[in-house]
């Protein structure tokens, strides 16, 4: 026994054996749903050309746009640090400005004040204790007004919500009721 036991074995000639076993031999619709298939097929691969175009385009377009959006955000990332640097500048600008001023007061008040210890030391001299007193009252003057001056500083942070630096300016000196 082989492997078709109980199978029956049909010529393909014998047309009236096979419309007892209802099989038809109809090459025509057999051509013709080869032709449906054919047809299908030619449909899927144009769809999955036209995906895969659509794709690419998508694609490219994607790029593009997150391109120029880098670009722009480069560009007002740049301005905001030109800003912050320029804002930083002139505080900073303005405080050494006054730095130097107290350093030079500083140092006058040195020299009045050696030269007051040797004054004590060796003369009596009227004119120098008039030259001593009115650059006493002159240094003074020059460090109340200093200590008055209003002096402005600036505090300041990122505020990624809006993507920007908030910039707080403020003064830490300037009292006028120094004596």
């Amino acid at each position: 026994m082989g492997l078709h036991f109980k199978h029956k074995i049909i010529s393909i000639s014998d047309i009236e054996s096979l419309q007892k076993e209802n099989l038809t031999l109809d090459q025509k619709k057999l051509n013709d749903f080869a032709q449906k298939i054919i047809t299908l097929k030619n449909k899927i691969e144009n769809e999955i050309n036209s995906i895969n175009n659509l794709y690419e385009k998508t694609l490219n377009d994607l790029t593009q746009s997150f391109s120029k959006k880098h670009e722009e955000l480069i560009k007002q990332e740049n301005e905001i640090k030109e800003k912050l640097q320029i804002e930083v500048t002139k505080v900073k600008e303005q405080l050494e400005n006054f730095l130097s001023q107290c350093n030079a007061e500083i140092k006058k008040n040195e020299k009045i004040t050696q030269g007051i210890k040797k004054f004590e030391k060796n003369e009596k001299n009227m004119i120098k204790t008039l030259s001593y007193i009115y650059k006493i009252n002159k240094s003074q003057k020059e460090m109340k007004k200093l200590i008055q001056n209003l002096m402005k500083s600036v505090k300041f942070a990122y505020q990624e919500e809006n993507s920007n630096i908030k910039y707080d300016e403020f003064f830490f000196n300037g009292n006028s009721n120094t004596k």
